[in-house]
């Protein structure tokens, strides 16, 4: 994964999981990857990367339902 901004950077660990069409939104300096699909089915987990570490980490809560093509937004609240 690549995300292309002043200087460049790029990530050397990977996603737990290997998805597709997931919702993706920053906050606090970390990266949040929600659901997708993984090619059999849609997914409910919620997986976090720290630049700071390069490292993923899986959130212990989750969506009730898998979900993909999902919008994410922060909203006046952390998550």
């Amino acid at each position: 994964m690549h995300i292309a901004r002043k200087g460049s950077s790029q990530f050397n660990s990977k996603l737990q999981n290997v998805v597709t069409v997931t919702g993706v939104v920053a906050l606090n300096g970390l990266l949040y990857v929600v659901g997708g699909d993984d090619g059999t089915s849609n997914l409910a987990s919620v997986e976090v990367y720290n630049p700071k570490t390069d490292s993923w980490s899986m959130l212990p809560s989750s969506m009730g339902i898998g979900r993909s093509y999902a919008g994410v937004a922060i909203i006046d609240k952390p998550m």
